[in-house]
């Protein structure tokens, strides 16, 4: 497999900086010369250096596709390093990556590379990123993987994650009920709702065993277990009763207004629209709208999402204009917020 590219934002992000400033400090103290960070410039004047003498391969004018460097020579570098140096230096560039990765994924280009980079990263690091606990590169590489559209190649890469904790830890560790409730989660995106459900059945028991009940992760996992239920059995109503009890839980233990609680709502309202209940769903949702918009901002993806069930449902019920309205300015701010690429901006 080919280099991949670097995108500049990583090299200038603060962990890779910061790492850099502290190692040129331990040499600076032992040739007791005055010490000074390292800024962005002096990052850019290094690798103009190092393209000079071939050691890398430098396009300044793109900030996506910036940097690459030939397989040999990063061996020679890593080769340079014991082990305990090379796994710091693992964890510090996955730091780097995770402060550049944006939250919505605006730019296909740049989230292409970003995975591309985690890939690799984890490819030629064996075990440095579980170690003490996972990365959180490792689970943002997979959430970015789904997001961008591909269901079944996010389920395949939180499978083999969960070979690696599991070969490393066990199946109850926390790192392994989180693979396995993503894995279940875009295993059920990409059709599978029979097998999302029964992983989903045996980690809610997992999840009860060692972190309660009412713990938030397991209270997530009810919500999962429930919407693959209800699209497996073919029993909405089914569904609308387990998340009605869900809600009264998440309300207790979490609060009303908690995020959670509040998209369980919404949940709740989809189910019972599908169970029969039309106008019942758009009127609660339109509620769920407001309260939303108030306490998590309008443009939050989980206030968006409630728009798109509230436009859908209010179609459903017979206002065919007044759904048309709604989704038209819905899609209006997916566009500003998403950007036209995002699989909700392209549903909606």
């Amino acid at each position: 497999m080919k280099e991949p590219w670097v995108p500049e934002g990583v090299l200038y992000a603060s962990p890779a900086r910061d790492y850099v400033s502290y190692q040129r400090t331990a040499e600076i103290v032992r040739q007791n010369v005055c010490s000074s960070s390292v800024d962005v410039d002096d990052v850019r004047d290094t690798l103009q250096v190092l393209h000079r003498l071939s050691l890398v391969q430098c396009t300044p004018a793109d900030p996506v596709r910036t940097v690459r460097i030939h397989n040999l020579v990063q061996r020679a570098t890593r080769d340079r390093f014991d082990a305990c140096s090379r796994n710091e230096l693992a964890r510090t560039v996955a730091g780097a990556l995770l402060d550049v990765w944006p939250d919505i994924e605006r730019d296909r280009e740049l989230a292409e590379v970003l995975r591309a980079n985690a890939y690799a990263l984890h490819g030629s690091t064996l075990d440095a990123l579980w170690r003490p606990v996972a990365h959180p590169l490792l689970f943002r590489t997979g959430r970015s993987l789904g997001e961008a559209g591909f269901a079944g190649a996010a389920a395949r890469y939180y499978e083999n994650l969960l070979d690696v904790v599991v070969r490393i830890h066990n199946a109850t560790h926390p790192d392994a009920l989180t693979a396995r409730h993503n894995f279940a989660h875009w295993l059920g995106t990409a059709g599978q709702s029979r097998s999302a459900a029964t992983e989903l059945t045996g980690l809610l028991e997992d999840r009860k065993r060692t972190l309660g009940p009412y713990h938030c992760d397991t209270l997530i996992t009810r919500h999962s277990l429930a919407h693959w239920q209800g699209v497996s059995s073919g029993d909405p109503c089914g569904a609308a009763a387990a998340f009605e009890g869900l809600v009264k839980d998440m309300s207790c233990h979490l609060g009303p207004d908690h995020p959670y609680t509040l998209k369980t709502r919404v949940s709740l309202a989809h189910w019972q629209g599908v169970a029969g209940n039309v106008r019942g769903a758009a009127s609660l949702l339109a509620t769920l709208v407001h309260e939303m918009s108030c306490r998590l901002g309008s443009d939050c993806s989980e206030t968006l999402e409630a728009r798109y069930n509230q436009a859908y449902w209010r179609g459903v019920s017979g206002d065919a204009e007044g759904a048309c309205v709604a989704f038209a300015a819905l899609f209006n701010d997916q566009l500003r917020v998403l950007g036209p690429d995002h699989i909700d901006t392209l549903l909606t």
